[in-house]
């Protein structure tokens, strides 16, 4: 009886001393609700505070994996439609500045051909860019685009493409644009063009002569008359 009643005490002293030894702080990266017999890995898509108390869900915009304490901001480039998942890099035509949980796609006017963009270009000047996905195309002879425009427009009759296609410019003297989309055209002898913005090249005026296509005719000389085409006639000759 004795022996049985030392062995209760003895038992009895054990549990109570187990029961109050001091509790254990969780390690980083896991936690512990009330009560707990033992510490659990934090799960993907929550943090874990730095006591190991409690659980809270990542925000969006951010992610985290199993037994992370942390969120981490989804980084640029980048999509985290899932908080609990590995960031996803943007398709082509759309970008991320970092922290979204979705990319956004290019406007019209700019474009992205690589994955995992941090910002769309914007279409250059001179480009047209008929989609968000695809690198700029030149604009065509007698067509314009400013930067960011993304379409090529055509130039009025009378002026031409500069050699970028940024802008439509005035046509060259002694050079026709009556077909912007053709480019400039050489003035026929015995015609003229000043630059500006000239639709046709004008008939050497009779009385005058033009001695390039490029300049103000000049008035024929004493003794010479011009009656058509380019030629000077002494008066002579017809008497």
């Amino acid at each position: 009886m004795l022996v049985e009643i030392k062995l209760q005490v003895i038992l009895s002293f054990n549990f109570s001393f187990d029961v109050f030894l001091d509790p254990v702080a969780c390690p980083i990266g896991s936690y512990a609700a009330v009560g707990a017999m033992e510490c659990t890995g934090c799960e993907a898509g929550h943090f874990c505070s730095s006591t190991g108390g409690s659980l809270g869900v990542c925000p969006n915009g951010s992610y985290s994996l199993s037994n992370w304490a942390y969120c981490v901001v989804c980084p640029a480039g980048h999509s985290c439609v899932s908080v609990s998942s590995i960031p996803s890099k943007c398709p082509v035509g759309t970008f991320s500045l970092g922290g979204q949980s979705f990319c956004t796609p290019c406007q019209t006017g700019s474009y992205a051909t690589s994955q995992g963009s941090v910002t769309c270009s914007v279409c250059p000047a001179g480009h047209s860019c008929h989609s968000v996905v695809s690198d700029p195309v030149i604009c065509p002879e007698g067509t314009y685009a400013g930067l960011g425009d993304g379409v090529c427009s055509p130039c009025s009759v009378g002026t031409r493409s500069s050699s970028d296609r940024s802008q439509c410019i005035a046509c060259s003297a002694g050079h026709e644009c009556s077909n912007p989309s053709e480019g400039e055209k050489s003035c026929s002898t015995g015609y003229y063009s000043l630059q500006g913005n000239n639709s046709a090249c004008t008939p050497c005026p009779p009385g005058s002569y033009c001695s390039s296509t490029s300049d103000t005719p000049l008035s024929c000389p004493a003794g010479t008359f011009r009656l058509s085409g380019n030629s000077l006639l002494k008066l002579s000759s017809w008497i």
